[in-house]
């Protein structure tokens, strides 16, 4: 009856992993390929575990990138003055949208100059 107790009610204390030793699995685990249940069965760890330890490797990348990255020109690197001026004329290729929307289909050319006049143009239409 004891042994069945015993089975029954495991006990209480819980297996510590270091923290390089996390980073290692995890590393393992996203390594092209990798299975994470055949990574958690090599290490002798539950695979339910290891997924969350990926997980949470996973979150803490995507909250260290930053959304966007801010760019302004060093005092070392002047912006020349043909850059601030309007673009030289040259031949440019038009704007060529294609789209269709239900059994509509609209093709157009439009003149680079004109850029935001066809964006309005499309924002009608797509309403």
């Amino acid at each position: 009856m004891t042994e069945l107790h015993s089975a029954v009610n495991p006990p209480t204390s819980r297996r510590r992993y270091s923290a390089q030793f996390k980073s290692d699995a995890v590393q393992a685990c996203l390594a092209p390929g990798a299975v994470i249940a055949h990574v958690a069965r090599q290490l002798g760890i539950n695979y339910k575990m290891l997924g969350h330890w990926v997980n949470r490797h996973r979150r803490q990348l995507a909250q260290d990138k930053p959304a966007f990255v801010l760019w302004s020109p060093s005092e070392r690197e002047p912006i020349p003055d043909q850059a601030l001026s309007s673009p030289p004329q040259m031949h440019r290729e038009p704007i060529r949208v294609s789209c269709s929307r239900g059994n509509q289909q609209v093709r157009i050319e439009w003149p680079v100059s004109d850029g935001q006049q066809c964006a309005e143009f499309l924002r009608e239409w797509l309403r």
